[in-house]
């Protein structure tokens, strides 16, 4: 009796390990699947393992009309395709946003030749990296291709009908693979060709507090013919001290725009050796109206020993009436290897004029203390 009952307990003993080995092997399994979780839609409620999971079964779902989606990372995700999240034709959603979850630190990575995130003239998107509703900054967004074309995030507009529009990305920390190979952090342009003249509009996009390092431009806005209107360039830290992780070429582009805002940004940390001018902000194309104000460059370098140049502020607009404002900028440590020619592409400046007209540039503080490379 006694050894049967020893016997009987061993089999119990037996299940209870299983029983408990099963659990653990679901938990992981839902913890392994479960890094994405899409709420509020119409269609794709699900949990999914990638960002391109959850965007696939929302594009699939072409009727979101008037719904407030959430899309929650849970866990880090690995990409190994373009998370492309298309405008829905049948009727759009009120807001879509995408933020690590409550208590959440997550990592949206990849190996990409392209973008890891796309907004493909998709409207009312916010990725927000704050995982308490704050400006903590609480997701990570790398792209670890050392193709030189490749990209971390790209709003595009897909055709002259259908812009990228009143978007935000803010409060992330937006990483490529290093300063010489991915071209840009954030870019607005075609959907077509990354950087390239957009097809209409990409207006009333907001790029705010995010970190940019190991880019060759941090932020790159390329408008339309015709120009973005209103998109703001706000409170970003754009390059660094560390010279693994500095930009490349230039910190923020901008071509296209009217009515545009660059204010409150750190640029610090543009380290060149290309044979043409690195630039803190540079300003180009078409430009209607708007201020580069209260922003702090430090540290933009072009050691390129032939004499390249290098400035803190650039404007080089396409009008003669551009209407843009420079003011209350700090700018120190600009620093070119120097040439005996005195053009803007040949020695270090704080701020240039290289083209149009119509500034309004007062108030800027300007620290020349710096010997040339």
């Amino acid at each position: 009796m006694k050894r049967r009952f020893n016997s009987i307990k061993s089999v119990n003993y037996f299940k209870a390990k299983c029983f408990l080995l099963l659990c653990f092997i679901f938990a992981t399994s839902v913890k392994m699947n479960s890094q994405v979780t899409v709420s509020g839609s119409t269609g794709a409620n699900a949990v999914y393992t990638t960002l391109k999971a959850a965007f696939d079964a929302v594009n699939l779902n072409a009727n979101q009309t008037g719904n407030v989606l959430l899309i929650s990372i849970t866990a880090n995700t690995v990409e190994t395709t373009t998370a492309i999240l298309n405008q829905p034709i049948a009727g759009s959603w009120n807001s879509l946003t995408i933020k690590p979850a409550s208590g959440i630190t997550a990592l949206i990575s990849g190996n990409i030749d392209s973008a890891i995130i796309k907004l493909n003239g998709a409207d009312f998107v916010t990725i927000n990296g704050s995982n308490a509703g704050g400006t903590t900054r609480d997701l990570t967004i790398s792209n670890n291709s050392s193709n030189i074309n490749s990209c971390v995030v790209w709003l595009g507009s897909t055709s002259v009908t259908n812009g990228a529009r009143s978007n935000t990305i803010k409060n992330c920390i937006i990483n490529g693979n290093s300063p010489t190979t991915t071209f840009v952090g954030i870019v607005s342009s075609s959907s077509n060709l990354i950087g390239g003249v957009s097809e209409t509009a990409n207006s009333l996009n907001l790029f705010q507090n995010n970190v940019i390092n190991k880019c060759s431009y941090g932020i790159a806005l390329v408008g339309s013919a015709a120009g973005d209107s209103a998109v703001s360039i706000s409170n970003n830290l754009i390059g660094s001290t560390s010279a693994s992780n500095k930009i490349g070429f230039r910190g923020v582009y901008v071509a296209n725009q009217i009515n545009l805002n660059v204010s409150n940004n750190t640029i610090l940390g543009v380290s060149s050796a290309t044979s043409s001018t690195a630039s803190g902000i540079i300003v180009n194309g078409g430009i209607s109206g708007g201020n580069i104000n209260a922003n702090l460059i430090s540290d933009i370098k072009n050691t390129n020993n032939f004499g390249w140049g290098s400035n803190g502020i650039c404007v080089a607009a396409a009008s003669i009436a551009s209407n843009l404002t420079v003011s209350n900028n700090m700018i120190s440590n600009i620093a070119s290897y120097g040439y005996s020619n005195k053009g803007s592409e040949d020695n270090g400046y704080g701020i240039i004029i290289d083209d149009g007209g119509g500034y309004n540039i007062y108030y800027n503080t300007v620290s020349m203390d710096t010997n040339q490379i």
